[in-house]
């Protein structure tokens, strides 16, 4: 039996493979699944900044600066003490 989050979680095992529309049956699971999506959306660092004013990118030293190796969790791009070659 494959085990997926939220057949553990929220005991929907009988849908594994997602072919039926349970919304209508669980409002309150769609409406907390998708405020926990919304949330995790805002999470994402996105730039919108223009690629002339940016800076130098260096996506190895941005994780390190930032310990983390999670792309989208920050900028890569015109971060302070990265240049195009790695630390300043």
């Amino acid at each position: 039996m494959l085990l997926r989050p939220y057949a553990i979680t929220h005991c929907i095992p009988a849908d594994e493979l997602e072919e039926n529309d349970l919304a209508g049956e669980l409002p309150q699971l769609v409406e907390s699944l998708w405020k926990q999506l919304n949330i995790t959306l805002m999470t994402k660092f996105v730039s919108r900044t223009p690629p002339e004013l940016l800076g130098p990118c260096n996506e190895q030293c941005a994780f390190e600066l930032f310990e983390t190796n999670k792309a989208g969790q920050h900028p890569v791009c015109g971060v302070p003490g990265c240049t195009e070659e790695g630390s300043a």
